[in-house]
């Protein structure tokens, strides 16, 4: 099984929070959190682009079919954008809005 760390971090959160769920209520939590802080993270990093630099981003997606997580990342690396710096904030908001704290 490949490393997944947004899945580790997500059943982390749940299990910080669910209290007497199950263990199958838990991990369908924690993938549906998952979906939800990759979300969060998209979301953060669109948030860091400029006019431009989104219907550039726009103009690919609707015109590549093969647009891979691979060409995404080189795309925010031309973009000048900070991924871990992105990753590190939307986590951050995730856990504060999942947990309160």
């Amino acid at each position: 099984m490949e490393n997944d760390e947004l899945m580790d971090f997500a059943r982390a959160l749940v299990q910080a929070k669910a209290g007497q769920a199950g263990p199958d209520e838990k991990e369908l939590m924690a993938k549906e959190l998952r979906v939800q802080i990759e979300d969060m993270i998209n979301r953060e990093l669109l948030s860091r682009m400029d006019g431009p630099q989104i219907v550039e981003f726009r103009g690919i997606l609707e015109q590549e079919a093969d647009f891979t997580p691979e060409k995404m990342l080189d795309f925010i690396k031309n973009c000048d954008i900070d991924i871990n710096n992105v990753t590190t904030v939307a986590l951050a908001k995730v856990k504060f809005a999942y947990l309160g704290t």
